[in-house]
């Protein structure tokens, strides 16, 4: 099980589009630190449904990142009462990173083999 160490998340806010957060931190002995969630612009085609992440919109993002910090991951909102990460969040989750899905009151960790075992600690 991964403990999640993270003293904020991003407060939850749904105009309508999925809002999406690269989340900063570092991964040490079974545990996800968490330092910042930085908001950058979803880059799909139909946000209120779906969300991408654009390379160039992580430049300004990655340049404020020093070692051991890394993009560990990313956040994304989804519509009231859908707090379930879609196949298509899975499926594109990369390799090696965590995703966090942010419903109201809700948050569903997943990588993308599926969901994660998470334990959170403040």
């Amino acid at each position: 099980m991964l403990k999640v160490i993270c003293s904020e998340y991003p407060a939850y806010n749904w105009n309508g589009f999925e809002r999406v957060y690269a989340i900063v931190g570092l991964v040490h002995n079974g545990y996800l630190v968490i330092n910042r969630f930085s908001e950058i612009p979803n880059g799909s085609d139909t946000p209120e449904e779906t969300f991408t992440v654009i390379a160039k919109d992580l430049i300004i993002i990655t340049t404020g990142i020093y070692s051991p910090e890394s993009i560990v991951g990313f956040a994304h909102t989804h519509p009231p009462a859908q707090y379930i990460p879609s196949d298509e969040d899975i499926a594109g989750m990369g390799k090696g990173l965590f995703g966090l899905v942010l419903c109201e009151n809700n948050r569903v960790w997943y990588s993308n083999s599926g969901e994660l075992l998470i334990s959170e600690l403040v």
